[in-house]
C-alpha cells in the first residue's frame, strides 16, 4: 500500500511540474509573439517599400538604357547608310588597270605630212657667232690656288 501511495504522489508531482513547465512555455511564447510579431510586420513593410523604390529606380534606369540603345541603333544605321553611299560612290570609279592585251602586227605605212618649223628660232641656217667682250676681273685669291674642279661644289 505504501508503494501505491508513493507512486501516486510522484505521479501527481510529475504532472504538476509538467503543467507548470507548459504554462511557462506558453507564456514565454505568447509574450515573444506579442513583441516580435509587430516588429516583423514593420520590418516587412519597410522592406516592401524599399523593394518598391528599387523597382522604380530599376525601371527608370532600364528606360534610360533603352533610350540610349535606341539612339545608338539610330547612329549605327546612319553610319551604315553613309558607308553604303561611300561604297556606291567608290564603285562608280574604275578600278586599277588590268594586264595589257597582245600586241598586233603594225599596219601599213601611210603618207607623211609636210615638215613644219623646227622651233622658236628663225628659219634658215645659223648666222656667224658674235664678238667676245672684254675679259672680266679676276675672282677671289683663295680660288686661284685650287684647281678649277674645286670651285663648283
Amino acid at each position: 500500500a505504501t508503494y501505491a501511495a508513493d507512486a501516486n504522489s510522484r505521479k501527481k508531482k510529475c504532472l504538476g511540474l509538467c503543467k507548470k513547465l507548459w504554462q511557462w512555455t506558453i507564456a514565454v511564447f505568447v509574450v515573444a509573439n506579442a513583441i516580435l510579431l509587430p516588429y516583423f510586420a514593420v520590418k516587412t513593410t519597410m522592406l516592401a517599400e524599399e523593394v518598391a523604390k528599387l523597382n522604380r529606380k530599376t525601371e527608370s534606369r532600364l528606360s534610360e538604357l533603352n533610350l540610349k540603345t535606341t539612339k545608338l541603333a539610330e547612329e549605327v544605321a546612319k553610319l551604315n547608310r553613309k558607308t553604303e553611299l561611300r561604297l556606291s560612290e567608290l564603285n562608280r570609279f574604275p578600278g586599277p588597270p588590268g594586264e595589257r592585251g597582245a600586241m598586233e602586227a603594225p599596219g601599213l605605212a601611210g603618207k607623211m605630212g609636210p615638215v613644219g618649223p623646227t622651233g622658236p628660232g628663225s628659219v634658215g641656217p645659223a648666222g656667224p657667232t658674235g664678238e667676245k667682250g672684254p675679259m672680266g676681273p679676276a675672282g677671289p685669291a683663295a680660288y686661284l690656288d685650287q684647281p678649277p674642279s674645286s670651285h663648283c661644289r
